[in-house]
């Protein structure tokens, strides 16, 4: 099996993390696996199976069955969760960490498992002429998910973007019926600035080469900034001189909204940067030494 152009990496773990947690995953894993069909050997999905609850099934038995997608899940036991010192029972970029460290495409896709990404992108992507060098980001869209599992994957776009009620652009937090005037037919387009970090929901579309996440010591993982660990990686990215692309509209993702168990603590951009001025010095990040657990679809 020839390695894929793209590591899509995301994290979960069976415990129905803000309702609806199936629903959200298969139609995650539906949408690349029919992007896949388009374009063959683009992407693999490395799923961290992080800290797995003792009383639920391994998400190995959960996943929907995929004709194209190569499905790799790793799974991270408690007793490596409890390294961490992370409070929560899921450690968001420990685990992404993780699947950074064995992944094995060219470049890797930081995201989460409730996501949609549009044709466009998918359409850009696809050309393979991304750089090292740079991260990657571009504008996410909310959107009312209830009804999706009875769409088709290639009306899954059509379906979130009649839905979407908010904007995660460069320049803030949009309410699409509120804050931005436009005809009800038409999504609302965020405005650019080149000079401007894009930190607004960065974890769930970060977009970078393994050399160059390798080079830089992976995502921030640390508990200094706890809930902002996108943000501090960006802005790491930053300090490092990791130059920066924007994916503009129509190259979009649409995020499936649910509820949060916790919600993180108010937006400190200088929290964040003094965070990110202090660069880690473990060369185990990622827990790169240990021989965690996999199961594949494709073997």
């Amino acid at each position: 099996m020839n390695d894929p152009y793209i590591s899509v990496i995301v994290t979960t773990r069976n415990d129905n993390y803000g309702e609806n947690m199936q629903r959200r995953l298969d139609m995650f894993i539906k949408g690349l696996d029919f992007y896949q069909k388009q374009y063959p050997g683009l992407f693999e999905l490395v799923i961290v199976e992080w800290n797995p609850p003792d009383d639920r099934d391994p998400l190995s038995t959960i996943v929907i069955p995929c004709n194209d997608l190569h499905i790799r899940i790793i799974t991270v036991p408690n007793e490596y969760h409890l390294r961490t010192g992370v409070r929560r029972p899921l450690a968001e970029f420990p685990a992404k960490n993780v699947g950074v460290r064995r992944a094995k495409g060219r470049f890797v896709l930081i995201t989460n498992p409730d996501i949609l990404f549009s044709q466009n992108l998918i359409d850009h992507l696809g050309q393979r002429n991304l750089e090292d060098g740079i991260v990657y980001r571009c504008d996410r869209y909310d959107f009312n998910g209830d009804g999706i599992e009875s769409v088709e994957p290639r009306d899954y776009v059509r379906f979130a973007s009649s839905r979407i009620f908010r904007m995660l652009g460069m320049e803030g937090t949009m309410s699409a019926t509120v804050d931005i005037k436009m005809p009800s037919d038409q999504i609302p387009i965020s405005s650019y600035n080149e000079n401007t970090l894009h930190t607004n929901g960065a974890g769930d579309f970060m977009l970078i080469s393994k050399e160059t996440a390798e080079s830089v010591g992976g995502f921030y993982q640390g508990l200094a900034c706890e809930g902002h660990h996108d943000s501090v990686s960006m802005m790491r990215f930053a300090i490092q001189r990791v130059k920066r692309g924007i994916f503009k509209f129509p190259c979009i993702t649409l995020h499936q909204d649910h509820d949060r168990n916790i919600l993180p603590p108010p937006w400190d951009p200088k929290a964040v940067f003094e965070t990110a001025k202090q660069i880690d010095d473990d060369p185990d990040w990622g827990f790169n030494s240990v021989n965690f657990k996999e199961w594949s679809n494709k073997s």
